[in-house]
């Protein structure tokens, strides 16, 4: 509710809207109406969030395998992080969880090391491992408590059943939770955006 009421109270913000989507679990959709395009350029994001999976299902990656595969991620990543220094805005990237087979997503080194190259602090990594990749391990489902999503007498999905890997609604609360977190750590919330 905190983002929604800042980016309302922008000059020229006259609608911005954020809502489930009600047919693809953990989908969010965003809307938003500006007065003008004016207003619209005038605004600039104050953090930048990449989560990428690295696979070869999206045009933009389609055959790229090996080295290739790593420069082209490479080239994207410095792309947003100079988007990110034109804006003034912040970058944290974000590590996909282990697959089903065990592997590491191929973005995970570079988006792990990409912060040893800005001292300055203006790009941050965190990883969900720690609640979705325990130990490096893949895990279907969780204990949990009472109070999280998916959660049905103390266990629940973390991912989809086979073949699938995305997230479930427990998985989905763990990882939002997780990037919540760490932009409230970093500071890069508004006080009080976060309700415990």
């Amino acid at each position: 509710a905190v983002v929604v009421e800042a980016t309302r109270a922008e000059e020229g913000c006259l609608e911005y809207v954020m809502a489930a989507d009600p047919l693809v679990a953990g989908k969010l959709n965003l809307f938003e109406r500006w007065e003008s395009d004016e207003h619209l350029a005038d605004w600039q994001p104050h953090v930048f969030v990449l989560d990428h999976g690295g696979n070869s299902l999206t045009n933009c990656m389609g055959g790229a395998e090996g080295d290739a595969y790593h420069e082209k991620n490479r080239q994207d990543l410095d792309y947003l992080i100079g988007l990110a220094e034109e804006f003034g805005a912040r970058v944290l990237l974000i590590a996909q969880p282990i697959s089903r087979d065990g592997g590491r997503v191929g973005t995970h080194e570079l988006y792990e090391t990409a912060p040893n190259d800005h001292a300055d602090g203006t790009v941050r990594f965190v990883s969900t491992w720690p609640v979705l990749s325990p130990d490096g391990e893949f895990l279907q489902e969780a204990p949990c408590n009472d109070t999280e999503p998916g959660c049905v007498d103390g266990t629940g999905l973390l991912r989809s059943p086979p073949p699938g890997g995305h997230l479930e609604p427990l998985g989905s609360w763990r990882y939002a939770s997780v990037v919540a977190e760490a932009l409230d750590a970093l500071g890069w919330l508004p006080e009080g955006a976060l309700s415990r």
